[in-house]
């Protein structure tokens, strides 16, 4: 691995398709960007906690595991146009177009407004019935008063 221009050895103890944990004598600080060597592969990622001499790196591409755990090359794998240096073993990620993230964000505004419509309708609607309460309760004293002192 190496963190900051410094190379040393690490220890992978858990692998998923965003992240790794690792195990080392001296593990880099939380938010250190670090990259992790293997044969045939090249992954790039960012420490996002430590504890005691491991540490966990978040990638921001996904992993390969079948691929990096069987110490193989992925079929995915592509070379430069020379042909000569393999790219790493990271699958591109899904990436969203504008369209897609802004079609998502006025889904999520009309969401948000809807529920905000209702919420305030179901505030009214109990102001509206505690109000009315008060009134009648107000109201039906006097009247009641006047009813029995009539012949």
């Amino acid at each position: 691995m190496r963190a900051g221009g410094a190379k040393t050895d690490v220890c992978i103890r858990n692998v998923s398709s965003r992240g790794l944990m690792l195990q080392t004598a001296h593990p880099p600080a939380a938010g250190t960007y670090v990259e992790i060597f293997q044969p045939a592969h090249t992954i790039v990622a960012r420490v996002v906690w430590c504890k005691d001499k491991r540490f966990g790196v978040r990638t921001s591409d996904v992993v390969d595991v079948n691929a990096l755990i069987n110490g193989t090359v992925s079929q995915r794998r592509a070379f430069d146009r020379d042909g000569q240096r393999p790219q790493p073993l990271l699958r591109e990620s899904p990436r969203r177009h504008a369209s897609d993230i802004a079609e998502q964000h006025e889904r999520s505004r009309r969401l948000s407004r809807a529920f905000e419509f209702a919420l305030i309708a179901i505030y009214g609607v109990v102001a509206a019935s505690l109000v009315g309460g008060v009134a009648y309760e107000n109201i039906a004293r006097p009247i009641a008063q006047i009813t029995n002192h009539l012949p």
